[in-house]
């Protein structure tokens, strides 16, 4: 009689009697030839005996082929002894005159699907599943790819898995993993009250080890499979079924996307281990984007590091100290910051600096310049929007509040935002509560909000220009920070500091400051404060002709500080605002009147620079 034997891949060393006139190879439970791979179709191949030692292979339109000696079968093909067919990643041999199995074959339950090759995934069959249900993956997968591309953190990535695979493949708990081999840990995120026991339990460790190790994607029935069925996870996890999929990128594991089913639960199906390896894939892209952006924050924060001294400050004045005590006290909690000081001062390296000594340093921190929101789509950049909210709108998007979700927001000039939403950030921090544009419902947000200004905030309350209650609900905890002319004595110590650190970079390690600079930058008034110094001192450090900054390669501004003294004036001496004013007028004359070049030499925002030659009438062309 003839039989046909896998002697590779699941199920390999069974055998099976095809003598009946029609005998159906596939996954499906009634095929005369029940294979357990998720590569083969349902119902994918027919072997047809014509007469007696004559035998036909007929492919039934499978997805991913019948391939006969190497050979992939076009229509059908006459079968010969010893002929070699191969089924997905199930290789079996033809045997005219073989040796029937002692007894009648019964398909065991499934138990492990372990070569389902991620990195060369099908799509997803035709026939795997009825209509409605493709229709149901495809959208889970459209969904997935949405978030998958806006994902900014992990925890949300985690969240939108839960959300789609408990439904589309009914799996009690859904564990992204994120790390490398026996590194991978499962992504900590906050479960509703009554998931939290659940997901409690252990979840095994052998599958999610198998799949990492040989990077495979593996599905098991956990209670017929032998080597878990003594696993700790299953006795003490009541682990029904798992399935676990590697994320891997050019070959490197970045993770790993872990489901299982408890108690009573029927096995998972090769349909739904395609499911999940496809959402895999998807989740491998976004895994590692959201490593790249952690890395170029890392990479930020340590240049910031290399840049800063006690709390991201060089400076040792009295006036400094008193703002390092007011980090150290404010940080621990969650009350909102309110920075004042003006422009170039050190105002986000405070809130920066809060954050990170803050129970919320491991989440993230967002910034958001408040002068540079366009009012009409301010709502829309702060608090998210519903695709198709309004022209333009061609996708969904979280906004910056839904993005610092569990972290620290900084507000920058917040004195610049509209009163109507003014009115909306006051819900946010009273609620705890956001309203995407175009969205129905509400969404609530753990967000600590530091705001920061360098306008007059109380003035502008009383003028009716600031609402008072939101003035109020952002001062609960406020610092003024010193403008540079006030801590005078710290200015040597920033000099150098920027010297060291600006001529390592331009490959200029033994740049020196002259005692003639060093005695006018004393001298002068720094209307820009920090951020215009350190400016100053990178084109000094670019265009010295020699070793030692000399007063020459001083910008003009600052090497005429001398000729401050002028007759007529009181005391002979001119206003912070008569300098102020003529430093900006001289500057765009030399740049010939590019504002933005301008607010680059000063070291300030463009929106500021626009500010000051309003409140003193400057008029450029």
């Amino acid at each position: 009689m003839a039989t046909l034997e896998i002697i590779e891949g699941p199920g390999a060393g069974r055998v099976y009697v095809v003598d009946r006139p029609s005998n159906v190879v596939g996954r499906e439970g009634d095929c005369d030839v029940k294979l357990e791979d998720s590569r083969s179709s349902r119902r994918h191949a027919e072997i047809v005996r014509q007469k007696a030692d004559s035998y036909l292979l007929r492919d039934l339109g499978s997805s991913n082929g019948t391939i006969v000696n190497g050979a992939t079968v076009r229509g059908e093909r006459q079968l010969r002894d010893g002929d070699e067919i191969s089924v997905g990643q199930t290789k079996m041999v033809f045997i005219l005159r073989g040796i029937a199995p002692a007894a009648e074959y019964l398909p065991e339950p499934e138990t492990i699907l372990q070569v389902m090759d991620t990195q060369a995934l099908p799509l997803l069959s035709d026939d795997a599943s009825p209509a409605g249900g493709v229709v149901k993956n495809l959208r889970f997968l459209l969904d997935l790819a949405r978030v998958s591309e806006e994902a900014s953190d992990l925890v949300s990535l985690a969240q939108a898995l839960e959300d789609g695979l408990t439904k589309s493949i009914q799996a009690d708990r859904v564990f992204l993993f994120s790390g490398k081999d026996e590194g991978m840990r499962p992504v900590e995120r906050k479960l509703k009250p009554h998931l939290r026991r659940i997901y409690e339990l252990p979840y095994s460790t052998s599958v999610v080890t198998q799949a990492a190790r040989e990077k495979i994607a593996v599905m098991s029935n956990l209670r017929e499979d032998e080597r878990f069925r003594d696993a700790r996870s299953v006795a003490a996890g009541q682990i029904t079924a798992a399935i676990c999929v590697p994320l891997i990128v050019g070959g490197e594991l970045l993770g790993a996307l872990y489901l299982d089913r408890m108690g009573e639960a029927e096995p998972f199906k090769g349909e739904e281990l395609e499911l999940a390896s496809a959402a895999g894939l998807q989740c491998s892209v976004a895994l590692l984007n959201i490593k790249r952006i952690s890395e170029l924050r890392e990479s930020r924060d340590r240049l910031e590091a290399e840049l800063s001294g006690p709390k991201g400050f060089v400076g040792e004045a009295h006036a400094l100290r008193q703002v390092y005590d007011f980090i150290e006290r404010a940080s621990p909690t969650d009350a909102g910051v309110l920075i004042l000081g003006e422009s170039g001062t050190g105002k986000e390296l405070i809130a920066r600096a809060i954050h990170k000594s803050s129970p919320r340093v491991d989440r993230p921190f967002v910034i958001v310049n408040c002068a540079a929101l366009a009012e009409n789509l301010a709502e829309a950049e702060l608090f998210g929007h519903e695709r198709g909210a309004f022209t333009g709108a061609d996708k969904s998007r979280p906004g910056r509040f839904l993005a610092a979700d569990g972290g620290t927001i900084f507000l920058d000039e917040v004195g610049e935002l509209s009163e109507p939403i003014q009115a909306k950030l006051l819900r946010v921090l009273e609620e705890g509560e956001i309203t995407p544009v175009g969205e129905a419902g509400v969404r609530h947000i753990d967000v600590r909000v530091v705001a920061a200004t360098n306008r007059d905030l109380a003035r502008q309350v009383e003028e009716g220009k600031f609402r008072r209650d939101l003035y109020y609900r952002l001062n609960i905890l406020m610092v003024e920070l010193p403008p540079l002319r006030k801590r005078a004595t710290d200015v040597p110590l920033l000099l150098r500091h920027f010297v060291r650190f600006f001529g390592e970079r331009c490959g200029r390690p033994n740049m020196a400051l002259s005692a003639e600079v060093v005695d006018l930058c004393l001298k002068y008034p720094w209307p820009g404060n920090v951020r215009e110094l350190r400016n100053a001192v990178e084109r000094m450090v670019i265009l010295a002709r020699g070793s030692e900054i000399s007063p020459s390669d001083l910008p003009t501004e600052i090497s005429g500080t001398q000729n401050l003294r002028v007759p007529g004036a009181a005391g002979g001496l001119r206003t912070l605002a008569d300098v102020e004013r003529e430093h900006i007028d001289a500057v765009l004359t030399q740049v010939n009147g590019n504002k933005k070049k301008a607010a680059e030499v000063l070291g300030i925002d463009r929106s500021t620079l626009y500010a000051k030659l309003k409140q003193y009438g400057i008029e450029t062309p």
